[in-house]
């Protein structure tokens, strides 16, 4: 599924900023990824990356 790129103003950036901050779900979110990060170790994650196909990314799916 592609999605459509929306180029966002300032003030709809900050919006979204202050809208994500003051969510508490969104630090939850990134306290379960620091404890899956304590969890885990640079050997198994170069171990998953090397798994990954090495090729170009798609035109549209490129950060410009």
């Amino acid at each position: 599924m592609k999605v459509k790129k929306k180029n966002l103003s300032e003030k709809e950036i900050d919006e979204l900023v202050i809208a994500q901050a003051n969510d508490d779900n969104a630090w939850t979110d990134i306290q379960s990824v620091k404890n899956r990060a304590e969890r885990g170790s640079r050997e198994k994650f170069l171990k998953a990356l090397s798994k990954v196909p090495k090729v170009e990314s798609a035109e549209d799916d490129k950060i410009v």
